[in-house]
């Protein structure tokens, strides 16, 4: 797809940690997917999410 990127955001909300997907197409259409926990860990890693939640849980 021409023109598309895409960017992952992770959030903390409820007690679960979401990664969101969200790609940019040219007209600025948004594509929001919510990704679970053990996903999320493949992607980024089980270290870098008990990062992540250490990080939050502290805040």
């Amino acid at each position: 797809m021409v023109g598309a990127r895409s960017v992952i955001e992770i959030q903390w909300s409820r007690g679960r940690l979401f990664v969101k997907v969200l790609t940019t197409i040219t007209r600025a259409i948004h594509l929001e997917k919510n990704i679970d926990y053990e996903l999320t860990m493949s992607l980024i890693g089980e270290s870098s999410c008990q990062a992540i939640l250490r990080y939050y849980c502290s805040a």
